[in-house]
């Protein structure tokens, strides 16, 4: 058996072999060591005067039973006959625990948030350290260190053997109203070794101490409504966030969470955000824009806040009007008064304001007077009086254009025919022979 504690060069003696053959080819024997890894030892072989052997093992590195607790060896005895014979030795070195590792607490520093009328049936935080010695060098034990004031031991009370921290009685008004606590793990080695952890138990005299939310926004807004244009760049900066919460320690430590498929938070540094724009906004999809932000401490237990927002979303003249079809075709007849109707025409534009607002307007390829006139909705009528055998199809173009800036139009063919009456006499072209 070996030690962690062994040096270079450290030695355990091992059997010899005995060969009962009276040659003295026979009887002399050779040995060698047989490792199936890079084992950390060597065979040692001394001989005596009357050609016997004493045995034994060397340590050629440091060991460290955390990383391996025990290795297997085989020693080989080889006799001097013919042919030779050999015997094996199987050997299974332990290496004993030193007390060489101090216990580890899984945190340096525990933070914990409790009411002042905090249940005292369960414990408010348990602490764990480890030890990776075996035995009494492994076992941890617990306890309050020096440094722990008295004032904090007549509210908190530590379980030596489990970790485990209670409350005692209640907090007095105008009590501190936060606690560090030091803690001692230790080993049961001789001498021990030990660790310090600290607990910050910070107290809430009110029910919930959670982050606080508040938004500006870049343009105007009243309560939690603000807006935006519809032609806002990907990537602009629209609201300014900033988060308070007054707790020490990792309970006034906040993460904040953004729900939604177009803006999204930036950080700015502790506790503060922006909201920037990360997808194009599109009024005509959607005219507003419903989020909210999510701020999460870091306490025990975490407390958090969700806050809700409504951005109106602002229309600008970004999309044409359109007509329904590109063709319209009508029949009218001819002789009737002017302003007999002809047809009507649509167009339409999801745009708000003047950008949705539409006019119409006839469009001549010739310089010939068109007998039609259109209205600001869209109808069609006569102007004069149509002659079916002076003209019979009328063919033009409506243009129709909204009131934005910059103004956005379209165009759609027309064609008129007109119809005949029976409003001429036959007449004979020779009426004399």
């Amino acid at each position: 058996m070996f030690s962690e504690r062994d040096s270079i060069g450290s030695w355990t003696a091992i059997p010899n072999a005995m060969d009962n053959d009276v040659s003295i080819q026979s009887s002399r024997i050779t040995y060698h060591l047989k490792k199936t890894k890079q084992e950390p030892f060597t065979l040692s072989v001394f001989r005596n005067l009357d050609g016997s052997a004493k045995l034994g093992i060397v340590l050629q590195e440091k060991l460290d039973r955390e990383l391996k607790d025990s290795y297997q060896l085989q020693v080989i005895a080889k006799d001097g006959g013919h042919p030779p014979k050999e015997g094996v030795l199987n050997l299974q070195i332990l290496i004993r625990d030193e007390n060489d590792n101090s216990p580890i607490f899984s945190q340096n520093i525990y933070n914990v948030s409790i009411k002042n009328s905090y249940q005292r049936s369960m414990p408010i935080v348990t602490l764990s350290a480890t030890d990776l010695d075996s035995g009494k060098n492994g076992k941890v034990m617990y306890q309050f260190s020096s440094k722990t004031s008295e004032s904090a031991r007549a509210y908190f009370k530590l379980n030596e053997s489990t970790g485990e921290i209670w409350q005692l009685q209640k907090f007095p008004p105008g009590s501190k109203k936060l606690y560090k606590l030091y803690v001692k793990a230790k080993d049961g080695g001789n001498p021990s070794l030990s660790s310090v952890a600290m607990v910050l138990v910070n107290i809430n005299s009110q029910e919930n101490n959670p982050p606080d939310i508040d938004m500006n926004f870049i343009s105007k807004s009243a309560a939690h409504l603000a807006s935006i244009s519809e032609g806002v760049k990907i990537g602009s900066f629209i609201a300014y966030v900033k988060v308070t919460d007054n707790d020490i320690g990792q309970n006034g430590e906040v993460h904040c969470l953004l729900h939604h498929d177009k803006l999204q938070l930036q950080g700015l540094g502790r506790n503060k955000y922006k909201v920037i724009v990360k997808k194009v906004i599109d009024r005509e999809s959607k005219s507003y824009i419903n989020f909210t932000i999510s701020c999460e401490d870091k306490g025990f237990p975490p407390l958090k806040t969700d806050k809700h927002f409504y951005i109106q979303v602002m229309d600008i003249n970004d999309v044409q009007p359109e007509f329904i079809k590109s063709l319209f075709r009508f029949q009218t007849y001819e002789n009737e008064e002017a302003n007999f109707p002809v047809g009507f025409i649509n167009a339409s534009d999801p745009d708000l304001g003047s950008g949705g607002e539409l006019k119409y307007s006839l469009l001549n390829n010739n310089e010939d007077i068109l007998p039609f006139k259109i209205s600001n909705f869209g109808f069609i009528s006569t102007i004069s009086t149509l002659d079916h055998e002076k003209q019979d199809v009328y063919k033009f173009k409506v243009l129709v254009e909204d009131k934005g800036i910059p103004s956005l139009s379209d165009t759609a063919n027309i064609i008129v025919e007109v119809m005949d009456k029976n409003d001429n006499v036959p007449y004979f072209t020779f009426p004399s022979v």
